[in-house]
């Protein structure tokens, strides 16, 4: 096996369709828009062939795409949200998704293609979409109110200021909450999930297929220096046999006719 075979599935395994990808960390908030930064250089080349697509770039083209383009036109738009802003003429092919879901999270690839092999830029983002923070307005209990008269006649309840609540727990230190009686905004934290073992399997188990091959590919090496080893001493061997023979068959027709 060539040492050049082998650098391709390197390199083939490396590019599969779920292999671990460190791409840029982007976050954005359900309901608005993100923009994906992608650029190339033209430059003598010129506008170039790409496409954008959901999960890691494979060997060619974009899996799962979104949307690509052909010079300087749109040739495919999986929906109405992906837009390219950008000036395409000088290299900007950024993707803005309008209006992002929580299914909007995921690995992004922006995939230029240049010519020559394994030429092509590859960027990858991990985008992250999170729900927007809730505002809650109420009024907090027990609080005094009072109704007073105004100018057209009606009347209007009004609130007390508060003081701030204290709140604790058995085992805890106490903390003081402020409350207001226009509004106040809460938000709710959830744990992190424990993605530290997933991302640990992910860069893992690839490494652990190359170390895998490279010891095959060294013992079958050794196995075949080993046998051409073998073969060399065997037939050494037999070469001396024959010169062994020859001398002995010589002597005695030497002896013969003395």
């Amino acid at each position: 096996m060539s040492r050049s075979y082998f650098l391709q599935i390197c390199i083939g395994m490396l590019l599969l369709p779920g292999s671990p990808v460190f791409g840029l960390k982007m976050k954005g908030v359900v309901g608005q828009s993100i923009t994906l930064p992608c650029n190339y250089t033209v430059g003598k080349q010129g506008v170039t062939t790409m496409c954008w697509g959901r999960n890691s770039c494979p060997v060619s083209k974009c899996a799962d795409e979104i949307l690509s383009t052909e010079g300087l036109k749109t040739k495919l738009s999986k929906s109405s949200r992906y837009r390219l802003y950008g000036n395409l003429s000088e290299g900007n092919v950024s993707l803005t998704i309008e209006n992002v879901t929580e299914a909007d999270s995921g690995v992004y690839c922006c995939r230029v293609e240049i010519a020559g092999p394994f030429n092509d830029q590859k960027d990858h983002f991990d985008l992250t979409i999170e729900r927007a923070r809730n505002k809650i307005s109420t009024s907090a209990p027990g609080s005094p109110t009072s109704k007073h008269r105004t100018d057209a006649g009606d009347f209007r309840s009004t609130s007390a200021p508060v003081s701030p609540w204290k709140i604790s727990a058995p085992g805890q230190k106490s903390h003081t909450t402020h409350v207001t009686s226009d509004s106040f905004d809460t938000s709710v934290s959830s744990p992190a999930l424990p993605q530290t073992q997933s991302l640990a399997v992910r860069v893992l188990l690839p490494l652990i297929g190359l170390v895998a091959l490279l010891l095959t590919l060294l013992f079958f090496r050794r196995c075949h220096k080993k046998r051409v080893k073998t073969e060399g001493k065997s037939s050494l061997r037999r070469e001396s046999g024959g010169i062994s023979a020859l001398q002995a068959r010589n002597e005695i027709e030497d002896n013969i006719y003395i």
